[in-house]
């Protein structure tokens, strides 16, 4: 029996890629293994941990409210603002703010439901999984279990998009495009055929807001979503906040102390570049504006 569970135990340390599990999460994973609980329950353990599994029973939260992107748009930086609010609560010992469940997961929603508390003590909670925007399933998905839930969304010109997204891809060691230019020429390569989500090394598609926000539109009631700019979030933090906060009916607060998340130094784009994803977005961007009745100074 003892080989047994040590041969479990190798078993799972390889699952956890060469990272050494704690030597108390390891063995309650063997025990779990041994006992033909589903790889599912494994997932859930590597993922929020020991404690938050052994208390999913009690877990019956779900989030009020989501931030659903657009990637690369300062969603982190808004995730920071919001939560900064006592009355709202993000997913308190979990380092992340995006569970990437809807839409995105084939996770069970017992899993889902470990990433936020027992008790919201009048709270409300936030999942702000930046794939949710492009999506296909999420709304659906989403509506079938939360149906009055609010939606945050934060659009950015997306050829700066673009720039910021290639950028913090070199920095992650996702990229390995010398260049922007290099990464576009080879991008149809690289663009997912699953129909789930875009992988992220699609820069263009993730910046197809109008098709995105056509989905979530065409599923959830207009009232329920709050669209910002990434440039009036630059100009203005509190004045955003006081938006956000007004839409979720909650308070006023004043944001102190919230830094822009996720930066990082960009080189220049060539500015034939810039004017090839200007002309490539323009169609895109006018059917924004034409489905929001609102114009954003873009390129």
């Amino acid at each position: 029996m003892e080989d047994e569970f040590n041969r479990i135990l190798e078993e799972i340390r390889s699952d956890w890629q060469g990272r050494e599990p704690p030597t108390k999460a390891g063995k309650v994973l063997a025990k779990i293994k041994m006992r033909n609980i589903t790889r599912n329950t494994i997932d859930i353990l590597k993922t929020v941990g020991v404690r938050r599994l052994l208390t999913s029973p009690f877990r019956k939260n779900l989030p009020d409210f989501f931030i659903i992107g657009a990637a690369k748009c300062g969603t982190t930086t808004l995730f920071d603002m919001v939560t900064d609010h006592p009355d709202v609560c993000g997913i308190p010992d979990v380092k992340t703010k995006e569970p990437l469940y809807f839409g995105a997961s084939s996770m069970s929603l017992k899993w889902y439901r470990c990433f936020f508390p027992i008790r919201k003590n009048g709270r409300l909670m936030c999942d702000a999984s930046v794939t949710s925007l492009c999506a296909p399933l999420a709304p659906v998905q989403i509506s079938c279990i939360l149906p009055t839930a609010k939606f945050i969304v934060i659009l950015r010109d997306p050829v700066d998009r673009v720039l910021s997204h290639y950028e913090y891809n070199k920095r992650r060691g996702i990229e390995v495009a010398t260049s922007l230019e290099d990464a576009l020429k080879i991008e149809h390569i690289r663009v997912s055929e699953s129909g789930v989500v875009p992988t992220f090394l699609a820069y263009r598609l993730w910046g197809h807001y109008a098709t995105q926000l056509e989905r979530w539109f065409s599923v959830f009631d207009r009232n329920q979503f709050l669209i910002l700019a990434t440039e009036e979030l630059r100009e203005d933090k509190q004045k955003v906040a006081d938006k956000v906060f007004n839409f979720l009916n909650l308070p006023d607060h004043s944001i102190i102390n919230i830094k822009n998340s996720n930066t990082g130094k960009y080189t220049n784009m060539h500015p034939e570049t810039r004017r090839m994803l200007a002309e490539y977005y323009r169609s895109h961007n006018e059917r924004l504006y034409n489905l929001l009745e609102h114009r954003f100074d873009w390129s």
